[in-house]
């Protein structure tokens, strides 16, 4: 307990100073509230968070409200004849249709005939649309112009995420989708800025500010609440992290654990820790995976009792287990406070690397993946000291002694002491080899 209290108060992490990043392929925004169902060597509770956070498609999207006179005659999201007799035009490189406007053809939707799939065929193509008269006509960025119209259009935000998320799930639009939900967050961004400037002026601290901002009147997530809801909360608590970015800028200092702490205090501990999985996977923010790193390792350290769910998130996004080690083991002995001591830090990092090998053992049981001894003794190593060889050696002849640890800890000594351990005199290595042979015996 003196240690679990001393990592949650001693803890003292400088927070970053980052850029945009422009979204790539990798961007996984659409998966990243999911939890894998299996991770059977590691009780945990994660079904109580969210079974089913983000569906591939919300049913909201049905029944989005264009604020446009409905049809009858025409089931889809846009008016089909106008549209195709557009691209058709575009095609031949003739002129649009009276320089017609993307947003022209919006006509409305029949929600109880349209189909999901028509939807999403339909939303594609007036993106094309949009696409080619933007580089026609030379107006501003496309993307820029096509967030703007839907957020005119589409009144309801949770709606209008439903739709973004949807189309992330059409085959080939999935980099479309992300450059649209990036121009949705930098169009609300733009909307605060004069709060912000304001804000800095009056020299307001972000847990003073983030009261003042629409996330501090999110209720906590429910695991019924929709996918966008979600989105909607996390990218606002995004926002508000922009503020904190635009504080440290001006040489005053709100650290990480101060974002940390906060963020537990007000949300809760299980939504933080999917919101800080959902920035990792998340591109086109601030640094999302630095940050997201930073914010992981002092979670684990500060509250230990979410590894399991962290866990189960790293294996849905096959995470690998060099990346695992270097937050769950390398930042536990990174971050130790200097007052403890050599007895509880060992037990402690002991305590983590034993719950690494779980994740190496879940990671590899479906045969996907291969991480073999080798492998495992080559990360130890790769994140030791100058005398790297001699921790992992000290680190493995204390497993031996824990229940279910003694097979692993020899198999990994033999493989370290044959292949890795250069360094070692003759007669050091046979006193280990000699060591192991009786254990073994």
């Amino acid at each position: 307990m003196h240690l679990l209290c001393s990592l949650a108060t001693c803890l003292v992490i400088g927070l970053w100073r980052t850029t945009d990043s422009s979204p790539t392929s990798s961007d996984r925004t659409d998966d990243a509230f999911k939890l894998p169902t299996a991770f059977p060597r590691v009780k945990t509770n994660a079904s109580s968070i969210a079974p089913s956070l983000l569906e591939p498609y919300d049913s909201a999207v049905n029944v989005i409200d264009l604020n446009q006179p409905n049809d009858e005659e025409r089931v889809g999201f846009f008016d089909e004849e106008a549209l195709s007799k557009a691209l058709l035009e575009l095609e031949n490189s003739k002129v649009f249709l009276d320089h017609l406007h993307p947003s022209h053809f919006f006509a409305g939707i029949n929600a109880q005939e349209a189909q999901e799939e028509q939807v999403m065929a339909d939303f594609a193509r007036w993106i094309k649309y949009d696409d080619a008269f933007g580089k026609k006509y030379n107006t501003d960025r496309v993307y820029k112009n096509s967030v703007i119209q839907l957020m005119d259009t589409v009144k309801d935000e949770e709606k209008l995420v439903s739709l973004l998320l949807a189309f992330a799930k059409v085959p080939d639009e999935h980099d479309r989708a992300s450059l649209l939900k990036r121009e949705l967050r930098k169009a609300k961004l733009k909307l605060l800025k004069p709060d912000f400037i304001k804000w800095r002026e009056d020299n307001l601290r972000p847990d003073e500010v983030y009261d003042m901002m629409r996330i501090g009147l999110e209720k906590r997530l429910i695991p019924s609440e929709s996918a966008a809801k979600w989105y909607i909360v996390f990218q606002e608590i995004v926002l508000w992290l922009y503020y904190v970015r635009e504080f440290n800028s001006e040489q005053k200092l709100y650290l990480a654990n101060h974002v940390l702490f906060l963020l537990v205090e007000k949300r809760g501990q299980e939504e933080v820790v999917l919101f800080l999985h959902w920035l990792r996977e998340e591109s086109g923010l601030l640094n999302s995976v630095s940050m997201a790193d930073t914010l992981q390792e002092l979670m684990l350290l500060a509250y230990p009792e979410t590894v399991d769910t962290m866990l189960l998130l790293w294996l849905g996004s096959d995470m690998r287990p060099y990346d695992v080690y270097e937050r769950l083991v390398f930042a536990a002995r990174r971050h130790m406070p200097q007052e403890v001591s050599p007895e509880e830090k060992q037990q402690f990092l002991l305590y983590k690397l034993i719950q690494w090998f779980t994740y190496i053992d879940v990671y590899v049981a479906d045969g996907r993946f291969i991480f073999t001894d080798d492998d495992t003794v080559r990360v130890m190593i790769d994140f030791g000291t100058y005398f790297a060889s001699e921790e992992v050696v000290e680190s493995l002849t204390s497993l031996i002694s824990v229940d279910g640890m003694e097979d692993r800890a020899i198999r990994l000594l033999v493989v370290l002491i044959s292949k890795h351990v250069s360094s070692f005199d003759r007669a050091t290595r046979n006193k280990l080899l000699r060591l192991i042979f009786t254990l073994h015996v």
